[in-house]
């Protein structure tokens, strides 16, 4: 099975993409996408080697080779492109014999299989979050299952805040990154609405095969871990004893050969600790900000519109 994981950046999902790799059901690696997409420019594996020259992603694309009827590169290049946004529309309204995501369905249903293959377990997870893809499999890849993972827009847009602060000014937006300190406000404004358009966006897209789409909250993860992953367990179909059993004695989780995402990746192994979510301080007109372009979806997905707990620090300009 592939298992993909939709929704919004600084939502939690490299952390749960970790964690349920840590089950003996399923193989995590990364943002499949986005990390494939930077194979060639020398981009590093978890592992520490570049993708090029990992011997898990060398024993990956022979077991592509060996069975799928295209060329990895062929697979891997169009699966990118076709991930970007601006090709939203086609996706949403192509027919079902549509020749192009006929192909991109298959090509992911290979790379899972590959994977799977050379990690001697039966799901893949992909923590690539783009919606596009995501309606792209519920529509043209029968065996794709979706985790539409929410956090809290505050969360997600301090964790925004952050970063632009750390890094001079970085905001990153549509795969192009920019360093411009004097467009903190429209930046964050951006980094919020999107919020709420990706969410809508992911809501339009479960509509297509909604018996395959679980709706994950962070928070929920957090909160009660063993409950939940149950929860995505059962969804899913997919036995996360094992993993719960690990979460619940408080086991350092080993992180396999990901590729692409938040650069937790590079740790080796890391804990789950939910309090890490809350590290990062919203100023109080940026929060006001955030419910004004959030306020209907966080309502709709059990948010309450009251201001968010004391902080543990808050970043300084850098």
């Amino acid at each position: 099975m592939f298992i993909y994981i939709m929704g919004r950046p600084h939502s939690g999902s490299t952390i749960l993409d970790i964690v349920l790799g840590n089950s003996s059901a399923v193989e995590s690696v990364g943002e499949l996408v986005s990390g494939l997409g930077r194979e060639t420019t020398g981009d590093t594996c978890a592992c520490g080697a570049t993708i090029v020259d990992c011997p898990y992603w060398q024993a990956v694309r022979t077991a592509f080779a060996a069975a799928a009827p295209f060329a990895w590169e062929v697979a891997r290049d169009r699966s990118v492109r076709h991930a970007h946004v601006r090709n939203l529309p086609r996706t949403l309204g192509a027919r079902g014999s549509a020749a192009d995501l006929r192909f991109l369905g298959e090509a992911s249903s290979c790379f899972a299989r590959a994977i799977a293959t050379v990690a001697g377990k039966p799901h893949v997870l992909d923590s690539s979050k783009e919606p596009t893809r995501g309606i792209m499999l519920l529509r043209f890849c029968p065996d794709a299952r979706v985790i539409h993972l929410v956090r809290d827009p505050r969360r997600a847009v301090a964790s925004h805040y952050w970063r632009f602060y750390a890094y001079g000014g970085y905001f990153k937006f549509l795969r192009r990154k920019y360093h411009a300190r004097s467009m903190l406000v429209p930046f964050m404004f951006v980094a919020a609405a999107s919020w709420t358009l990706g969410n809508l966006i992911c809501e339009l897209g479960r509509r297509f095969a909604p018996a395959r789409v679980v709706r994950v909250r962070y928070e929920d993860l957090c909160a009660q871990p063993a409950a939940e992953l149950r929860r995505i367990g059962q969804a899913l179909d997919v036995p996360l004893d094992d993993l719960i059993d690990k979460l619940e004695r408080g086991e350092p989780m080993p992180i396999g050969h990901n590729i692409g995402g938040n650069e937790i990746r590079s740790d080796g192994r890391v804990a789950f600790r939910p309090e890490k979510g809350k590290a990062h301080d919203l100023p109080r007109w940026l929060e006001l900000l955030t419910f004004a372009a959030c306020w209907p979806l966080m309502l709709a997905y059990g948010y309450r519109l009251r201001p968010l707990e004391q902080p543990v620090s808050r970043p300084e300009p850098g």
